[in-house]
């Protein structure tokens, strides 16, 4: 027998052909572990309710500052998807159903019939959304009106105290229920966040908490001002931009403006001047554009970032300084770049409550830094045109 036939039959000995394309094992408390063969895995299309902007079967993000209109685009959405007989459903902590949402849908020309809104309740008494806790019962309310959208407005309202937005573990945690619901009931869920306050041009590294809300997102869009809006920033022009996909490229940037509508007198209902966001086109501005800063790697830095947490940590508050820096420590930042931070920043210590055991030190931004301000079809669920309206 040639070495090569001796050393092949020798490899043969050692390593045995596997005999099933998958395994398991138990650990005797109810987890059990299992692989499944690459070749047993069924390939997919990926699934749009607009198409390669909103992924059915994942967390979708919409982020901007607040006020910009990205409940409003969320209801335009649902507006569009209500008239091809598509449901929504809604959970909204900031903005009143009957003061604000359903006019909106109203001035959009939604099917109001498809469109609901989330209530949980304890005991008989309204206690709101709390995720993950709540992720079943949502999951339930969803698979009974076979909604394709979800809308969770903001997220972060809708988390415990005890879930730190500013640990990627946690924030990933509390998700994975989101992207789990929205995998079984092929529904695309939009969660809305806040931008913090830092001076980043990375769309992602301005996501208010933990880089874990943009990881775990499939896809997030930015709202922001128009740069070119004539009235700057008192016009009613913004551009969505694209900022982040998994499954596609990213989309091209799209204009919208926001028009005042009169919702006239009718079955009782009183006279309401509300709101819609209209399509005019695409735009020419990525998100990175958008949010204003010069250079491309400005804000990138670890320093930077540890400047963007302290900014967000604070606002006008003071703060524990155990607390930020165990805060700190999560989201992935060293003591001495804290240090370096803090100095930057000009970041104050004091004493508070006396030198006794009630006294703690506590950390304030005695000059926060001025912010750059902003410069610079669904006709069916997954085919909306750049020119469409997105609705209210």
């Amino acid at each position: 027998m040639s070495a090569e036939l001796e050393i092949a039959a020798l490899v043969d000995k050692l390593i045995p052909p596997p005999t099933s394309k998958q395994a398991a094992a138990e650990n005797g408390n109810g987890r059990r572990g299992y692989t499944l063969a690459a070749s047993a895995v069924r390939r997919r299309r990926v699934q749009w309710l607009w198409e390669g902007r909103i992924m059915l079967g994942g967390v979708n993000l919409l982020v901007g500052e607040g006020g910009l209109g990205k409940s409003m685009m969320c209801v335009g959405i649902a507006a569009k998807l209500s008239r091809e007989g598509g449901a929504t459903v809604i959970a909204t902590a900031e903005d009143s159903p009957e003061f604000t949402v359903r006019p909106r849908l109203e001035a959009a020309q939604a099917n109001l019939d498809l469109v609901h809104f989330v209530h949980i309740s304890q005991d008989g008494v309204d206690d709101g959304l709390r995720l993950p806790d709540d992720a079943p019962l949502l999951e339930e309310l969803v698979a009974a009106h076979k909604a394709r959208f979800v809308v969770i407005d903001p997220l972060v309202a809708y988390l415990p105290g005890e879930i730190n937005s500013w640990r990627d573990q946690s924030v990933r945690l509390a998700l994975r229920p989101l992207q789990q619901l929205a995998e079984r009931q092929l529904c695309a869920v939009e969660a809305l966040i806040h931008l913090n306050k830092s001076m980043s041009s990375d769309p992602l590294r301005r996501i208010s908490g933990s880089g874990g809300f943009g990881n775990a997102a499939r896809s997030v869009l930015l709202l922001a001002r128009d740069p070119d809006d004539p009235n700057g920033e008192e016009g009613s022009r913004r551009v969505l931009a694209h900022v982040k996909s998994n499954v596609a490229p990213l989309a091209p940037s799209l204009t919208y403006e926001i028009k005042s509508i009169v919702l006239p007198a009718t079955d009782g209902f009183p006279e309401v001047e509300t709101a819609r966001i209209d399509g005019v086109g695409g735009s020419i501005y990525s998100g990175r554009d958008l949010l204003g800063a010069g250079d491309a790697g400005e804000g990138d830095s670890p320093l930077d970032h540890a400047c963007d947490f302290l900014i967000a940590e604070f606002s006008d508050l003071p703060r524990r300084a155990k607390e930020v820096i165990n805060a700190a420590r999560d989201a992935g930042i060293s003591p001495r770049t804290l240090d370096r931070a803090k100095a930057k920043m000009h970041v104050k210590a004091e004493r508070v409550g006396g030198t006794g055991k009630e006294g703690f030190w506590a950390w304030s931004l005695s000059a926060p830094p001025t912010v750059a301000p902003l410069e610079g079809g669904l006709a069916k669920p997954h085919e909306m045109g750049e020119n469409d309206s997105a609705g209210c």
